[in-house]
């Protein structure tokens, strides 16, 4: 009984990376800090990060997001009070004033649990990942995407606990190189 479940389960989650990497944009895509978290102190891009900034236990007193739009010359449209009205103290206007809204950053990771791409030193969220069945944290969960000869592909190693599932929405090697730190790397393209 439990191998019939095995390969339905697979075949379900290779369905979805498929999907995922088909209709996600993965790095033609930009991100931009569009919010701000009163709780935490930080602007943060809500495609990214929405998830990780709702602090459940204190919107019974107020609601700590906010969301920073651009005028029409491309500057930040800061909001004066909270988005149930209350007015901003001054320090939590300074500080979210000193914050960057406007640069376009590339996507470059893709976290395989949250089904999502995002920019690596926007949201460091999806690094502290485990294994909901076991608690045990979830290695190589968030893959690095980089662009070479015009094509993005997913760096990795080859190895990783996620290969059997998302290797068929991946094409064939296309790079082999040691990184940084000395660690062999193989680059597979995204298939769209």
């Amino acid at each position: 009984m439990a191998s019939s479940s095995a390969p339905a389960k697979d075949m379900k989650l290779m369905r979805i990376g498929r999907e995922i990497f088909q209709t996600e944009d993965l790095l033609s895509a930009t991100c931009r800090r569009d919010s701000y978290c009163i709780r935490c102190g930080v602007a943060f891009c809500s495609h990214c990060c929405h998830f990780h900034h709702e602090h459940i236990g204190i919107l019974q007193w107020y609601d700590p997001l906010l969301r920073v739009d651009l005028d029409a010359d491309g500057r930040p449209v800061l909001p004066t009070r909270t988005t149930d009205g209350h007015v901003l103290p001054g320090f939590v206007a300074a500080r979210m004033a000193a914050q960057d809204y406007t640069s376009r950053l590339p996507r470059d990771r893709f976290c395989v649990p949250c089904g999502a791409s995002f920019r690596a030193d926007l949201c460091s969220h999806h690094d502290v990942l485990t294994d909901v069945t076991t608690g045990e944290p979830l290695p190589d969960a968030v893959l690095r995407i980089e662009e070479h000869g015009g094509q993005h592909g997913v760096r990795c190693t080859g190895s990783e606990w996620w290969m059997d599932l998302m290797g068929v929405v991946l094409g064939d090697l296309v790079l082999t190189g040691v990184d940084e730190e000395g660690r062999y790397y193989e680059l597979l393209p995204v298939l769209t």
